[in-house]
């Protein structure tokens, strides 16, 4: 079986750092991204299973990202799993789904939470339409 790839996207260098170390230690392989654009361009070439995508970040926020992602045919169903520190998000957290965000994981997170979070969204994309999915829970 194939590794799911996964693209982190944060402009802080060590979080991604991490991200990759961790993911890559649960059999994932992990691509960056440090801002919006390379995420895009990333995102295009390497058409990943899943992106961690960090709301907060200059030039393009994660949100932008996510819209241009939806836009594209051929990117619109890769899972979005949004990554904030903002606490302000429980404001979106009603528009994630029609966003087409999966989830969310706030920082600091918890790498056991994290990696549940990663399998459950990759299992729920293989079994499930994103229609499906029940973010109000």
């Amino acid at each position: 079986m194939d590794k799911k790839k996964i693209l982190t996207v944060d402009d802080d260098f060590n979080i991604t750092r991490l991200l990759k170390f961790k993911l890559n230690k649960e059999g994932f392989d992990v691509f960056e991204a440090h801002n919006g654009e390379e995420a895009l361009k990333t995102a295009t070439s390497l058409k990943p299973d899943l992106i961690l995508l960090d709301i907060m970040m200059p030039k393009m926020t994660g949100w932008e990202v996510n819209k241009k992602l939806r836009e594209d045919s051929k990117l619109k169903n890769i899972p979005v799993i949004m990554v904030t520190a903002v606490s302000q998000l429980n404001e979106q957290l009603k528009s994630l789904k029609a966003e087409g965000v999966r989830d969310y994981i706030t920082k600091p997170f918890n790498f056991s939470e994290l990696i549940n979070t990663v399998n459950r969204v990759l299992s729920q994309t293989k079994d499930n339409s994103l229609s499906s999915l029940n973010l109000d829970s």
